[in-house]
């Protein structure tokens, strides 16, 4: 590998680190493309079974991995709690951009919460993001770092949503605690508000869904308001959910 193809290295752990490179490759069309990888470790799994030609949507993969990787990948901005090694002039923007939208949407919480279970159990790899990225830290967040008698973050307590279909959004995920929701109506209540420009109220099912994607199961309202619990509504775990815009009122989603 070519150290003028690398964008970026994160050190995850002492034996191994997150690559994301590029490489321009020539098409059936006779035209080179510039295309996107990422992979993990020195024989690499990749992240995806091919290449991708938009470097965002390869940091949406790193923050949302869509296969099973190894380490802690339970929360958007984990890579915040990992090393950078290597950080390039063309992907520094985007992950500043990144790390600003964490404060903007409330997921910066979880990146200080977890600072205790990155690379090496502390924050100076948080720090050393907002020092590289030119982003000012909110120093009230440092409270939140977990102290050495604290124990593991329950990530069952998470629920994480992906976001498809939608245009105006200035985010594809975002990440909330569970408790922060009384019922089922609070959570819709709450992406609603996020998608108002683009779907109409009492719209649930008609024009957007949330569904599981580990099952594919679609996330159904029992009644107009449906206030049962979070816990009730069928879902085994909510890290991985997924926000669909429907192209049109009668459309039928097949999640499997």
């Amino acid at each position: 590998m070519k150290n003028e193809n690398i964008l970026l290295i994160i050190q995850t752990s002492d034996s191994s680190s997150v690559f994301i490179t590029e490489e321009l490759f020539p098409h059936d069309d006779d035209r080179i493309h510039l295309t996107y990888s990422i992979s993990e470790g020195n024989n690499p799994l990749y992240w995806t079974d091919s290449w991708n030609n938009d470097l965002l949507k390869t940091i949406s993969v790193m923050e949302f991995p869509h296969r099973i990787v190894a380490g802690r990948r339970d929360y958007l901005s984990w890579w915040l709690n990992c090393r950078p090694h290597i950080v390039s002039d063309t992907i520094k923007p985007i992950l500043k951009s990144r790390l600003e939208a964490y404060y903007v949407t409330g997921e910066i919480r979880y990146t200080f919460v977890n600072a205790k279970f990155g690379l090496e159990f502390n924050s100076d790899c948080l720090m050393e993001w907002h020092s590289i990225l030119e982003v000012q830290c909110d120093q009230k967040l440092l409270k939140l770092i977990p102290d050495a008698s604290d124990g593991w973050v329950d990530v069952k307590s998470m629920i994480l949503i992906g976001f498809v279909g939608f245009d105006s959004l200035p985010f594809s995920k975002i990440s909330f605690e569970m408790s922060r929701f009384r019922n089922f109506q609070g959570l819709l209540d709450t992406v609603f508000n996020m998608l108002k420009q683009e779907v109409n109220r009492m719209s649930y099912g008609d024009e957007w869904v949330l569904y599981d994607s580990y099952t594919g199961v679609v996330l159904t309202k029992s009644e107009l308001n449906d206030v049962r619990p979070i816990g009730e509504i069928g879902v085994p775990f909510f890290d991985r959910l997924i926000c669909y815009k429907l192209k049109n009122y009668n459309q039928v989603i097949n999640c499997n």
